[in-house]
């Protein structure tokens, strides 16, 4: 900037100052005496403003006007604020003619009104002449308002002052410019202006999510390229990003990154830090003299120069000593000042000359400038020294979990945080986007989770966020309301290209391709800043190349992609009935299909009355691809993303996939209604579909499978090869399972449940009518009566069955107990007349009813048989060890069935599989069966394998098969 200019800004700012001090002073007075001669005592002059149209209209228009009228304190009264007071408040003509008169008192507040206006716009093209013209109307304009309120004893008192500030007088400076410039900084930053974290930092502080940096600020992910290997990438802590090393080092750093990931938090920190000595602990940062932080989100549109970043950063600073005298300073202090520019990208055309100027202007000084990626190359043309670069990357887990918690604990709702973090998991972005975690907590806190019920919502959510922030770098503040008709276009234009590149492997862009050189025709169309509105839904990145800087445009979170994909498919396939939503996403990966058609869903059921029927088949034919009958979870992301749409879970519940397996139907009687039902399929629901109750019970109502396995291990499944210690149980949510399933079996038959890998504290839920009942791999840990329905039911590797009632279940014919525990034998149904027992201890405890027909028993002691027993089979096991003791146990069970077997007359068959005898003691054994079991069918069998060192028969089997006698 030239000799010429910088004494026109100095007359600019010497106008600026009349009007701050003077101007104000003359209508400060006028307002107290007017104020109290129209309003009764104790009256607010908020609440005057508001009994007019006109105040109100000026308090809803400016939210900072208001919260200075409410104030009510006298200092902090300016012009703009004074002016609408004495027109709404002090009586004083409402006409807007006489507001334009400039011989009436109200046209002469107008004249100064005005005039501060335009010097709180002014730009270096302003200042290319003398503002004499604006002197002259201040003058003429001050006198008149003396004049006419009756103080024209203070004209001459006021001409002075005015002549003293248009000299370029001053008055006593107290301290020295040191301590003006410092005291002024930390004031500023402790005041929180410049130091809060909030997720909409371009709002301003119209939003009311303010954090304070030091309370809430958590590290982020910084990195920058090793020197040696170029593809290899170093971490930078933040407490070294700053670090200039021993010979000085690099005094430009620049920080790039993504939108929200946390470069606007890290200066503000920086900042924080620097003013409350108590709290900083970054070297750095301590040493400094200055630290100046400048935000070019809130900076007007067109050039300006260094002496505009002064006065905007230190306005008071500005007025007493000036630019000159401040960038002396600031030059003396050398390498202990730090510039920190926010948003380089948003403002570089303006800002680049302003930039260059403070380099040259501030030699030494430090520079952290951040930047998205597409904007390190003019940044780099800028410096004529070497830069640093480092890449900002957002949070991992560990930070954004710590985030969120200092988050909450500010609101008081730290208990909250395991629900929250759970809510917004599925989305990657919202948890490694700081800007978006806390964009996510403010809604979280504000409405709940209605905004994270869908995938679509959060993201239609996120789009709109993003777009906003586009429109606001255009100059279209619009924080509330419908997107402008710019951002809709322009989100159309992107997610047709997504949609597009949808189908390939790579979705990375060149700025030189023909799908970019449309979008940023496209953007120039809609008047947006085209480099600004591509990296809005598309991260760009920027690389120097042997022919120039090289721009690459690329979707980075593929969940966004995806939903931006899925806005394109709803927009093309609603109002053409002759697309089809199965053929458009045929050559999409199935991955990426699966997460395209959710968010078409949730697009879609924005207005569940206005979805074609062809489009809800379409998306049933590709769901159904995604789920089997072990997993039907995507069905239940579908149903979820559809707001729980009735007609869709009716058509969905129509397809829940079954497996083949024993169809129970053909064993088990016919139902109520006597109509026979096909019995074919196998349900698996496991605890990550449980939880989903509201998503599955309308599935379930419709589908209504007729075999259901719940299996409620966290974890693999648990079998003979795979032991129960290897899985933790699910927990008392055996309950929850059958609550659902007894909602959607209201009134209807279940023939087959299988319970399995759970603890089990209690239960009295049951589907009305069960028939075949499985418990594998329980833990029975209170008393837990059997529904009364049962037909069969079998016991598998459980623990404490004696907990198990049976007693009430009168139809109960069948039962099977195979590897379980019991400290108490359980009462078995006096209805019982099946029971099978494998590997089981203590069963001879076990009392029998007499109403028993068949008894199988392996490997285990055998209990007090029934006399009404027909049918009775034991088999050994496959015992290792010597040949005497094997014998012997053989022998002992043997003895117990002698003992018992001639008091049952009705015994018809029996069977003892598996002995170990030589085979004379196999022919005495049958001949004493023979001889108390003439009726009977008898089966004796030796084990398959023999050893010939016991002197055994070498064949592989003895058996004898004793008809029974007539």
């Amino acid at each position: 900037m030239g000799d010429r200019d910088e004494e026109g800004v100095e007359k600019r700012f010497r106008l600026g100052r009349a009007l701050k001090i003077v101007a104000k002073d003359v209508l400060l007075q006028l307002y107290k005496e007017k104020f109290v001669d129209v309003n009764p005592v104790g009256a607010k002059p908020l609440d005057m403003m508001h009994r007019t149209s006109g105040g109100r209209a000026a308090t809803s228009a400016n939210s900072m006007l208001k919260k200075i009228i409410r104030a009510n304190k006298e200092k902090r009264f300016d012009v703009t604020a004074l002016f609408h007071l004495l027109k709404n408040t002090c009586g004083l003509n409402k006409r807007e003619a006489v507001w334009n008169d400039n011989t009436k008192l109200e046209g002469n507040i107008a004249i100064v009104h005005q005039l501060r206006n335009e010097d709180a716009h002014w730009t270096l093209q302003d200042c290319k002449g003398d503002p004499k013209e604006d002197w002259i109307k201040l003058i003429s304009a001050l006198t008149n308002i003396l004049r006419l309120s009756g103080h024209e004893d203070q004209i001459p008192t006021t001409l002075e002052k005015l002549k003293k500030v248009r000299e370029g007088r001053r008055g006593v400076i107290p301290g020295n410019i040191q301590d003006d410039i410092r005291q002024k900084l930390v004031k500023m930053y402790l005041g929180r202006k410049k130091t809060n974290l909030k997720p909409l930092v371009w709002a301003g502080d119209e939003f009311k999510f303010h954090h304070n940096a030091l309370e809430t600020f958590t590290s982020i992910r910084i990195t920058t390229v090793d020197k040696v290997n170029q593809r290899e990438e170093i971490e930078v802590d933040v407490q070294d990003v700053l670090e200039r090393g021993p010979s000085g080092g690099r005094r430009v750093v620049v920080l790039e990154g993504e939108t929200g990931t946390g470069k606007t938090s890290l200066l503000r920190y920086y900042a924080a830090s620097w003013a409350n000595d108590a709290h900083s602990n970054i070297p750095a940062v301590d040493c400094l003299q200055y630290v100046l932080l400048t935000d070019l989100t809130a900076a007007a549109k067109g050039a300006y120069s260094a002496n505009d970043v002064i006065q905007e950063l230190l306005p008071d600073v500005f007025s007493n000593w000036g630019s000159e005298a401040i960038f002396k300073e600031l030059a003396r202090a050398g390498a202990d000042v730090l510039f920190m520019i926010d948003a380089y990208d948003e403002r570089y055309m303006a800002y680049q000359d302003a930039f260059k100027e403070l380099l040259r202007k501030c030699p030494e000084a430090t520079f952290l400038v951040v930047t998205r990626p597409h904007r390190t190359q003019f940044i780099l043309r800028a410096c004529e020294e070497p830069v640093r670069v480092l890449t900002a990357h957002g949070f991992g887990r560990q930070e954004a979990v710590e985030y969120a918690t200092k988050l909450l604990k500010m609101h008081d709702k730290e208990a909250d945080l395991e629900d929250f973090i759970n809510t917004v998991s599925p989305y990657q972005e919202l948890l490694t986007n700081p800007q978006l975690l806390c964009w996510s907590c403010w809604f979280w806190l504000e409405n709940g989770k209605q905004h994270f019920t869908t995938r679509g919502k959060v993201f239609a959510t996120i789009t709109d966020f993003l777009l906003r922030k586009l429109c606001y770098i255009n100059n279209e503040r619009i924080l509330s309301g419908d997107l402008p008709i710019s951002g809709q276009k322009w989100l159309s234009l992107v997610a047709e290209l997504a949609f597009t590149q949808a189908k390939q492997e790579q979705t990375s862009l060149l700025q030189t391709s023909p799908e970019i050189k449309r979008l940023e025709q496209a953007a120039k169309q809609l008047k947006l800043p085209p480099h600004e509105a591509l990296s809005t839904l598309m991260q760009c990145d920027s690389s120097m190349t042997s022919t120039g800087e090289q721009l690459v445009f690329q979707f980075v979170h593929e969940s966004h992609f995806c939903y931006l994909a899925a806005h394109h498919l709803h927009s093309i396939t609603l109002p053409n009935i002759k697309l089809s939503v199965s053929i458009l996403l045929k050559h999409v990966k199935p991955e990426r299909r699966k997460r395209i058609l959710l968010f078409l869903v949730s697009l879609l059921y924005r207005d569940p009355s206005n979805v074609p029927e062809r489009i809800v088949n379409g998306v049933i034919i590709l769901a159904r691809q995604f789920v089997t009958f072990c997993n039907i979870r995507y069905f239940l992301d579908v149903v979820e993303e559809s707001g729980y749409d009735p007609h869709l879970c009716s058509k969905l519940g129509e397809y829940i996939p079954k497996k083949e397996g024993e169809m129970a139907g053909q064993q088990l009687q016919k139902t109520t209604v006597g109509e026979q039902q096909k019995f074919t399929g196998l349900l698996w629901l496991r605890p990550k579909e449980l939880q989903r109750e509201k998503a599955l019970l309308p599935l379930l109502k419709q589908a209504r499978p007729a075999r259901v396995w719940l299996r409620l291990c966290h974890g693999p499944h648990n079998d003979d090869l795979n032991p129960v210690s290897g899985h933790k149980a699910a927990e008392s949510n055996l309950e929850s399972a059958l609550n659902i399933l007894s909602k959607a079996y209201k009134r209807r038959n279940l023939p087959e449940l299988i319970v399995s890998d759970c603890t089990v504290f209690s239960t009295s839920a049951w589907p009305e009518c069960i028939w075949w009942l499985s418990l594998q791999r329980c833990s029975i840990h209170s008393q837990i009566p059997m529904p009364g329905s049962l037909l069969k039911l079998k016991l598998q590797n459980c623990s404490n069955i004696g907990n198990i009632q049976m007693l009430g279940c009168h139809r109960m014919k069948d039962l099977e107990i195979k590897k379980c525990k019991m400290t108490n034998a359980p009462q078995l149904p006096l209805c019982l007349q099946r029971l099978t027992i494998f590997h089981c201890d203590q069963i001879d405890k076990l009392s029998l009813p007499s109403t028993l027909k068949r008894l199988t028993v392996y490997d285990c002691k055998l209990p007090t048989l029934p006399r009404g027993l027909r049918k009775l089979m034991i088999r050994f096991a496959d015992m290792k060890g010597d040949r005497i003791t094997i014998q012997f146990l053989c022998q002992s069970l043997i003895m117990k069935v002698k003992e018992t077997i001639d008091k049952m007359s009705s015994l018809q068959y029996l069977s003892i599989t598996n002995l170990v005898f030589c085979h004379s003691d196999l022919l005495r054994l049958k001949a004493e069966l023979q001889q108390m079991c003439p009726k009977c069918h008898i089966l004796v069998r030796n084990r398959d394998a023999l050893f010939d060192g016991w002197g055994f028969i070498s064949a592989s089997m003895d058996s004898f098969l004793l008809p029974s006698v007539a």
